[in-house]
C-alpha cells in the first residue's frame, strides 16, 4: 500500500501507521488552509486513526456480490461541535486506489 505497511486493528479496520500519519500531517499542512469549522467556526480538529469507507449509493439496498465502488476516506472531527470532514485518503497518499474509477468526471 502507498505510504508504507497499513496496520489492521482487533475490528479488521484498516488503522493509519507512524508513515501514514506523518504523511497526513504533511498534507494537511500543505493543502488544508480553511481549517475553521463550518459550523461552529472553531478550528480545533481530531483525525481518526482508522480509514473508513465510503460507498456509493445504491438506493438503500446492500450490495453482498462483491462489485461497487467503496471510496476510502480520512475523517476528521471537529472537537466542539462533533462536525465530520472527510479528505479521499487516494488524494493525500495514504492508501492506492482499489481500482481505477470510472464513476468520476473531470473538469478539464
Amino acid at each position: 500500500m502507498a505510504g508504507g505497511k497499513t496496520e489492521v486493528n482487533d475490528r479488521c479496520a484498516v488503522k493509519l501507521s507512524k508513515e501514514q500519519r506523518k504523511k497526513v500531517d504533511e498534507w494537511m499542512s500543505e493543502r488544508w488552509t480553511q481549517r475553521k469549522c463550518p459550523d461552529c467556526g472553531h478550528s480545533t480538529w481530531s483525525i481518526d486513526m482508522n480509514i473508513f469507507e465510503m460507498r456509493e449509493f445504491l438506493e438503500g439496498k446492500i450490495n453482498i456480490s462483491g462489485y461497487g465502488y467503496l471510496k476510502p476516506v480520512l475523517v476528521l472531527t471537529c472537537e466542539n461541535c462533533g462536525h465530520l470532514k472527510t479528505f479521499n485518503a487516494v488524494k493525500i497518499g495514504i492508501v492506492q486506489a482499489p481500482f481505477q474509477d470510472t464513476n468520476s468526471e473531470k473538469e478539464e
